[in-house]
């Protein structure tokens, strides 16, 4: 019987959109349910006599992909879903080791870049099939971390068409990775100076794409352009530990956040993988703490803002791979 453990999903930068590329790496997931509808065109007409009074209409690629943080390779996704290239430091820290950092700034009118994902999918007799989507773009995205967990990313994809054979997936290979766990999370506040004790941390941001993009002549979906600013959220479960927050809430001062993923295992010599957000202002939305039996705890929620004058955040990830261009 077909599993999640015998899919395999790649991904690749397309030149074009809507023309698929093979792909240039594989990764490991934890779920996914991209998928192409068609949607069915039916006659209005009062008593219609004829089975035949409809017709296909707008063809539909939509779905998410779950995956655990990689440390190595994961800037193919972070640049589909940020909508483009990484500024690159080479061989920084060490030799070895590259940092490139991903800007979320917003770009409208901008046509972010498409990838091409495939998806090996095994049916009931064990026979592999191929499902190639075209034409895919990140529509929103969100990275996270729990106690206990390792860190999480998850990306909502759009895309303008699949193509389904009975085939294999074509060959790509898998990154060397290194897990990023929970116990290499952390949270801080006001450049780092304050690092909050927190149990849960989830970054989530909508891209700005306009995606409905149908016109006369055509079933399939136009690139999607940006239409509309960035909107991006950060929330942190936390032991209350007092009115500081409540006296953020109530004010009118922004906080700046930085949220780090660290690898347990150095990546060479004593380096460790890092993904770090960056947010240099944001508005706490709440919420006010409530008698609990136990440790009252509180959510807190931080809607990013820009001001215009920097990136509203960045992702900076520092791995082995030279170079994401």
């Amino acid at each position: 019987m077909g599993k999640i453990g015998d899919s395999i999903v790649g991904i690749a930068r397309e030149t074009t959109f809507g023309t698929g590329v093979a792909p240039a790496a594989r990764y490991e997931i934890t779920s996914e349910n991209l998928k192409l509808d068609i949607e069915r065109v039916e006659s209005k007409a009062l008593g219609k006599r004829y089975l035949s009074q409809w017709a296909p209409g707008k063809r539909v690629v939509e779905g998410d992909i779950e995956m655990e943080i990689p440390s190595a390779g994961f800037g193919r996704w972070l640049r589909a879903a940020m909508g483009g290239a990484p500024t690159t430091t080479a061989n920084s820290p060490v030799t070895g080791v590259h940092s490139h950092v991903f800007s979320g700034e917003n770009n409208i009118g901008a046509t972010n870049e498409s990838i091409t994902v495939e998806i090996q999918r095994t049916d009931v007799s064990r026979t592999d099939h191929r499902f190639v989507y075209e034409g895919c773009q990140v529509s929103e995205f969100e990275l996270s971390a729990s106690v206990g967990e390792l860190a999480m990313a998850k990306f909502s994809i759009v895309g303008q068409d699949m193509t389904a054979t009975q085939a294999s997936a074509q060959a790509a290979s898998y990154a060397t990775s290194t897990p990023l766990v929970f116990t290499g999370a952390t949270v801080s506040f006001d450049g780092g100076s304050t690092t909050r004790e927190v149990s849960e941390m989830t970054l989530k941001m909508n891209t700005g794409l306009a995606v409905e993009r149908y016109v006369l002549g055509s079933d399939l979906r136009r690139a999607g352009v940006e239409s509309a600013m960035r909107e991006a959220e950060v929330s942190v479960k936390c032991e209350w530990n007092g009115l500081t927050d409540w006296n953020t809430y109530l004010g009118s001062s922004s906080v700046s956040i930085v949220a780090k993923f660290e690898t347990q295992s150095a990546l060479i010599g004593s380096t460790l993988g890092k993904v770090q957000v960056s947010i240099p202002y944001a508005r706490l939305d709440g919420e006010q703490p409530v008698t609990a039996d136990g440790i009252i705890e509180q959510d807190l929620t931080f809607k990013v803002l820009d001001e215009g004058a920097s990136n509203p955040f960045s992702v900076t990830l520092v791995d082995t791979t030279s170079s994401y261009a």
